[in-house]
């Protein structure tokens, strides 16, 4: 699998270095964002091949609505995480991974999102 930018948005600070550890040892290179408008900020002045983020991002945007927000600016390729359920819908081509989930869950959802 090819190197690849990746922005992680989540706002569970353990979670979040947790995730960001696991793709960095998939060989991948990750810039971490808290909040859909940090997000929403660094996706207008850097390119990103992965947008992996959080459904339910605190008190801003959820990950759904970052997404929406961001327009042309959001990589193709999105992976959602939730501890909730796969919503009935999700945008056109995201990928979803329920948490908790293991380096092997990620590793198979980024094969599958790149592929």
């Amino acid at each position: 699998m090819a190197r690849l930018n990746v922005l992680v948005v989540e706002d569970n600070v353990v979670l979040a270095e947790l995730v960001t550890d696991m793709v960095e040892s998939m060989g991948h290179s990750v810039v971490l964002d808290h909040s859909a408008e940090a997000a929403l900020k660094r996706l207008s002045t850097s390119h990103m091949d992965v947008l992996l983020t959080d459904m339910s991002l605190g008190n801003g945007l959820s990950g759904i609505e970052l997404l929406t927000v961001a327009g042309d600016r959001a990589p193709q390729t999105v992976i959602f995480m939730s501890g909730s359920p796969a919503p009935e819908h999700l945008p056109e081509a995201a990928l979803y991974l329920g948490k908790p989930f293991t380096w092997q869950q990620l590793e198979r959802v980024f094969a599958r999102a790149t592929g």
